[in-house]
């Protein structure tokens, strides 16, 4: 069976061949499913003269005496080879390049499940009882660690695409911790009074949930342990009962009176179980009710302070809305450092009213007024709690953890993102027109996921003298390979710069110059003028675009293009044609040509350029090249 690559605009596709040929991916198939020497997932791979690689399908379904167990359920087995074989052979014909292959083979290999074997012999004792244990095969250390914030009452069909997916995030290595968010309690402060019978509701309805839940992934092929006991502990000076009803302090961040016991999810773990938590908090005589967001957060804590549980890899929020929206369109990522604080001004800006309280979060309360919720579904206030948990999760976490906002019926997309650890589309590009598809699922632009990273914050520099030159040059010669002839450089930029954009500690940077308008070229029509000179102000012009290689796959070049995207409207910039990020440049120009008898490319950005050709291709040819050989 061959399968061709599906062309998708805004989805970076991957041809499976790609990947076949690199054989530590075949050698991790083989190794997870314990499959023979020449098979991957019962398919064996053939090689052509032309080196190209197909998967062929067996024409049957063999099943060796060694594969029937001593009850004799070879049927059983065979259905599971065949449904793990479908899920990898889906796997590949959606999964990235080869670089991003080997990134997550570097840190999710020593969390693969090991081959199916047969037991031992002498795994029994003489009276016919296994010796195994789960306890015994359980590892020291669990390195690749994600918690799963579950909104409850999805609906059946949802919940098994949700469910299916959390095994299949299993079978690649991924650890998980659910826990179930009741949006009747998904305020971000606890300041709220419950009365006892309430209380009593909410756990009855938790546990129902939990139960439910864990039924669902049994049924989906894995193992779920409801835990609603013995996790998170309401400390007591922030608990006032009262004759009728329960009262519990508002929580302030960074003072939540919250803590979390790991202990029932160690064991959960060990028995190869999903913990399946509800946030009720326990007291010395009484089961709390908490908002979601708070029970995550202390359990986020709990975590990193662990050491026999890696610090949680991702934040992963499944709901029945999906990634985060506004009035631009969906957004594939999110940048705590660059963006929250636009998307938060946004939606204040756009609620019909906005409470002026106590909010430590800096997230505004919206009281939308009669029918808002039907006139204006974006202000939906969920989107910024599931943003604010995102920042606040993540601030406890290294900044290579990040969180991803998904609905549950999109929830295959879940695989692409711990595959690449990036979104659907970039973040640079305007969204898809077309829908989007991953595998054999079909999502429009408005149902994909949103990526959260913590991110890196991008500075305006507008003078060299508060720039490190030493280290924008070494920046600058790993990103492009090349000795920079730094004098010459640094002395033409004194003259031109328009800005430096700086990301984060030098992870990368845009160097902005405005280059005058040529002096034998008319100025088009509709041009401004500098008021004072009466001359054209120059063009503005990309000098240098660099990312550090450690920076790959991390949004810095993103984040970079956004920002000149909301400073310049128009600037143009030149690569040489042979260069391997011009399809970068080509999908985020509005225009480009080659420039005659040279060899650079000259790429513009904005609605002036088809007027400006002319002055861009003398501007492109009279500066002076600015790098040495190659390293």
């Amino acid at each position: 069976m061959i399968i061709p690559p599906t062309p998708t605009r805004g989805v970076s596709k991957f041809s499976v061949s790609s990947l076949i040929q690199t054989q530590f991916v075949s050698r991790w198939l083989r190794q997870t499913l314990g499959a023979g020497r020449g098979d991957v997932c019962g398919f064996r791979l053939f090689s052509h003269s032309q080196h190209k690689h197909v998967l062929q399908s067996p024409a049957t379904e063999t099943v060796s005496e060694d594969s029937v167990d001593d009850d004799g359920n070879a049927g059983m087995q065979v259905q599971s080879v065949v449904k793990d074989r479908d899920f990898y052979v889906k796997l590949l014909s959606s999964a990235p390049s080869p670089r991003e292959a080997r990134s997550f083979l570097k840190k999710f290999s020593s969390s693969l499940p090991p081959p199916k074997t047969r037991l031992a012999t002498g795994s029994t004792s003489k009276q016919g009882i296994s010796t195994h244990h789960p306890l015994l095969d359980a590892p020291d250390r669990i390195d690749n660690l994600a918690l799963v914030l579950v909104e409850t009452g999805l609906p059946r069909s949802e919940l098994e695409s949700f469910a299916t997916t959390l095994v299949y995030l299993q079978k690649l290595g991924l650890t998980t911790i659910v826990v179930l968010n009741e949006a009747a309690h998904s305020t971000d402060r606890i300041g709220q009074t419950y009365h006892r019978s309430t209380g009593k509701e909410y756990r009855d309805r938790a546990l129902h949930e939990a139960f439910r839940v864990a039924n669902v992934l049994d049924r989906s092929g894995g193992r779920g342990m409801p835990i609603y006991d013995g996790v998170f502990q309401l400390n007591e000076p922030h608990f006032t009962p009262d004759a009728s009803l329960i009262q519990v302090a508002s929580l302030e961040s960074g003072t939540s009176p919250v803590t979390a016991s790991l202990s029932t999810i160690h064991t959960a773990l060990r028995l190869h179980q999903t913990p399946i938590l509800t946030s009720l908090a326990t007291t010395t005589s009484h089961h709390v009710p908490l908002s979601s967001s708070i029970s995550v957060s202390a359990l986020a804590q709990a975590l990193v302070a662990d050491t026999r549980l890696a610090d949680p890899a991702r934040l992963i929020i499944v709901n029945s809305r999906g990634g985060v929206r506004t009035q631009a369109g969906p957004l594939s990522l999110v940048s705590l450092e660059e963006d929250y604080e636009d998307i938060v001004e946004e939606f204040a800006r756009r609620a019909r009213a906005v409470t002026p309280a106590d909010n430590s979060g800096n997230i505004p309360t919206f009281l939308p007024g009669p029918g808002l919720e039907d006139e204006d579904e974006l202000l939906d206030p969920t989107q910024l709690r599931d943003l604010q948990l995102c920042k606040t999760v993540l601030s406890q976490l290294p900044p290579t953890s990040s969180a991803i906002i998904a609905a549950a019926s999109a929830s295959p997309t879940l695989l692409y993102n711990i595959l690449t650890d990036r979104p659907l589309f970039s973040s640079s590009l305007p969204p898809p027109s077309n829908n989007l598809v991953i595998s054999d699922l079909e999502l429009t632009p408005s149902e994909a996921p949103t990526v959260v990273r913590t991110g890196v914050k991008v500075t305006t520099h507008t003078s060299l003298d508060t720039l490190d030159l030493p280290r924008l040059k070494e920046l600058l010669e790993a990103s492009f390979g090349k000795t920079l002839a730094a004098d010459p450089f640094w002395d033409r930029l004194r003259s031109c710069m328009d800005c430096t954009l700086l990301a984060g500690d030098y992870m990368g940077a845009s160097i902005m110059t405005r280059e005058p308008w040529p002096a034998d070229e008319p100025v088009p029509r509709g041009e401004e003028m500098d008021v004072i000179s009466g001359k054209h102000p120059g063009v503005v012009y990309l000098d240098k675009f660099a990312a550090h290689p450690k920076a790959q796959g991390s949004g810095v070049a993103d984040a970079l293009w956004r920002r000149m995207d909301r400073m310049y409207g128009d600037w143009l910039w030149r690569s040489r044609a042979d260069n391997p990020v011009n399809k970068w440049y080509f999908d985020r120009s509005d225009g480009n040509f080659r420039l005659p008898g040279t060899h650079w490319m000259v790429f513009w950005h904005g609605a002036r350029g088809i007027p400006r050709m002319r002055a861009y291709a003398e501007v492109c040819r009279d500066i002076p090249a600015s790098f040495g050989p190659s390293k």
